[in-house]
């Protein structure tokens, strides 16, 4: 019996989902020693992240994994990356061909917030380009203040 590729790394993907969520959801309530463990950590490596308190750098933290948990676990993600309709399957971002979520993260990673990426999808058998704004987030988009 050969078992599709896609199939093949459904295991995986639930595991890492289930592992980054559960840490996100314990960083949501780290105590005080914990972030400000964790800030400094980060802080050394990244400089940058010294601006923001400890609490706030954590609950940033913890809400991009329970973001990013959430994202691997949600049906849609796990069986394969769709938008738009329920069975949108993207195979394009601005004209260059979209393979794996790679590709895709690779590629909307090179997009400015506010900018109108088109995404080549296949709905139903049918190409179709689909107009979408790259959201803008914030700390405030978390809830850090």
């Amino acid at each position: 019996m050969r078992i599709a590729p896609f199939a093949r790394r459904q295991p995986g993907r639930i595991a890492a989902g289930a592992f980054i969520l559960n840490s996100g959801i314990g960083k949501w309530s780290a105590d005080e020693e914990t972030a400000t463990r964790l800030h400094a950590m980060a802080a050394g490596t990244y400089p940058i992240l010294g601006r923001l308190s400890p609490k706030d750098f954590v609950r940033l933290l913890a809400a991009g994994e329970i973001a990013l948990g959430s994202a691997l676990l949600h049906p849609a993600a796990v069986s394969g990356t769709r938008v738009g309709e329920s069975y949108d399957l993207i195979i394009g971002l601005d004209g260059e061909r979209i393979t794996n979520y790679l590709d895709f993260s690779r590629r909307m990673n090179l997009a400015r917030a506010g900018e109108l990426v088109y995404l080549s999808v296949s709905r139903n058998g049918k190409r179709m380009q689909i107009p979408v704004r790259v959201p803008v987030f914030s700390a405030a988009t978390f809830g850090a203040r």
